[in-house]
C-alpha cells in the first residue's frame, strides 16, 4: 500500500493512478481492514470473518439466532 501511496502522491493526486492501482489500494485496504476487525478489533465492529464462520456453524448444526447467543454467552 505504501508504494501506490507513494505514487498517488507523486502524481499529485490519488486519482491519477492507474485504475490497476486504484484496484490494488482498494482491495489491500479491505484486507487490512477486515485484519484489524478480526485481530484488533474497535468496538461496535465485527469481524465478516468471524461473522462468516458462526454463520456456518450456525446452518451446519441447524441452529437459531437465539440458541446460536446462547450458546456463546451473549
Amino acid at each position: 500500500m505504501e508504494s501506490i501511496i507513494t505514487k498517488g502522491t507523486s502524481l499529485g493526486d490519488m486519482e491519477l493512478l492507474s485504475e490497476e492501482d486504484k484496484t490494488k489500494y482498494i482491495v489491500l485496504s479491505q484486507a487490512i481492514s477486515e485484519w484489524e476487525a478480526a485481530y484488533h478489533p474497535l468496538s461496535g465492529r465485527v469481524s465478516t470473518l468471524i461473522t462468516d464462520a458462526i454463520r456456518a456453524k450456525m446452518e451446519a448444526n441447524n441452529l437459531k439466532q437465539k440458541e446460536t447467543a446462547k450458546c456463546l454467552g451473549i
